[in-house]
Parts: structure tokens; sequence; C-alpha cells
């Protein structure tokens, strides 16, 4: 079970599209920024990390465990939490 203070979200998008709406609470690390590692990530927390786009977010998931770090893809990304009407950020 995940608690607030084991994790942190990972949007993975653009900054153009994370600023246009976001999970709330979630940083932005464009999955191109993630080839040299997690900058800012703390390694003691489990990640979980969306995309709009399934691939990215696998991708991203891959070389975060590459990484060393526990790894959760959000499933059906930010689409879904919108349609969810789940807190959205700008």
């Amino acid at each position: 079970q995940l608690s607030k203070k084991s994790f942190i979200i990972v949007d993975v998008r653009p900054i153009v599209e994370f600023r246009a709406g976001h999970i709330v609470g979630a940083i932005n690390i464009a999955l191109e920024n993630l080839s040299s590692g997690a900058p800012g990530i703390d390694t003691s927390k489990q990640v979980v990390v969306y995309d709009r786009n399934p691939e990215r977010s696998r991708e991203a998931a891959i070389r975060l465990q590459a990484d060393g770090f526990k790894v959760f893809e959000l499933s059906g990304g930010i689409a879904v939490w919108v349609a969810m009407k789940l807190p959205v950020g700008i």
C-alpha cells in the first residue's frame, strides 16, 4: 500500500503538456530527461509515472527501474485521471 509520504508522482510528458494540466502534486521530468537518471527524485521513495502515451510511460518505468527505483505506471495515464474527474493542477 502506498502512502503520500512513500511515493512521488512523475509526469513524463513534455513541459508544455504538463503546464496545460497535470495530477496535483506531480513533478515533471520529461521522458527525454530521464536518460541521465532521475534528477531530484529521492531513491527511498516509490515512483508512479504517467504520460498520455502508454509506450512513453512504459519507457520511463524501464529507465527508472534500471536506476534502482520501485516504479508503478498509472494505468490509462492522464486521460483516465481526467475522465474520472480527479484533481488536476495547472
